[in-house]
């Protein structure tokens, strides 16, 4: 088996230690390059987790796996750009969203203000990954500019309780002005911050 980790290959026996073995590597060259693991192609398939067990279960086939590694300021880059582009579709979506459950919420209705409290949460989880770990804070390019961003996330938590408050009471009213008036405006906020942190320019 040929096993490529950021451009060095290795040439593996596929024996019962062969997962043991690609650890040891992979460990080596992540400590080694202060880098981590983004995905691994096996045979052309791109996995991003559960990399030992595909190949495990089709030890009898794989002949080649490319490691790809990425630094942490990358990472951050890459999940941080995501986020504005996330955050410039759900605020398209909030105001017609909004318009419907002032008007009369329908069965997909509620399916895309589930899709948006799915969306919120991964916000804040995507920003407490970042927050909570101190070399990803370091690839940060501003502190300054992610505490402000730091305070539009804090701000959408404490609106959750809200909106469970206005589930709870079938007041549709107030989520439609939660949507509007809370979360579009923190959004758009949001976004500046992100675009001013890696100086992203408008399309």
């Amino acid at each position: 088996m040929k096993l490529i980790v950021d451009g060095n290959i290795y040439f593996l026996e596929k024996d019962e230690d062969i997962i043991e073995k690609i650890s040891d590597i992979l460990s080596r060259e992540v400590e080694k390059k202060n880098k981590i693991i983004k995905s691994i192609i096996i045979d052309g398939i791109e996995l991003y987790q559960n990399y030992f067990e595909y190949i495990k279960d089709n030890l009898d086939y794989v002949q080649e796996v490319i490691v790809k590694l990425i630094t942490y300021k990358q990472l951050v880059e890459e999940t941080l750009y995501g986020t504005v582009d996330y955050l410039d579709g759900a605020a398209i979506e909030i105001v017609p969203l909004s318009e419907e459950f002032y008007a009369e919420p329908t069965k997909e209705s509620w399916e895309k203000f589930s899709d948006l409290l799915e969306g919120l949460n991964w916000i804040i989880s995507v920003f407490n990954l970042i927050d909570n770990d101190k070399t990803l804070i370091e690839a940060l390019p501003s502190y300054e500019i992610w505490n402000l961003y730091a305070k539009d996330v804090l701000t959408l938590n404490e609106l959750i309780p809200q909106m469970n408050d206005a589930l709870n009471a079938n007041d549709n009213t107030l989520l439609a002005d939660l949507m509007m008036y809370e979360i579009l405006p923190i959004y758009n906020d949001m976004k500046e911050q992100l675009m001013s942190l890696y100086n992203i320019e408008e399309n």
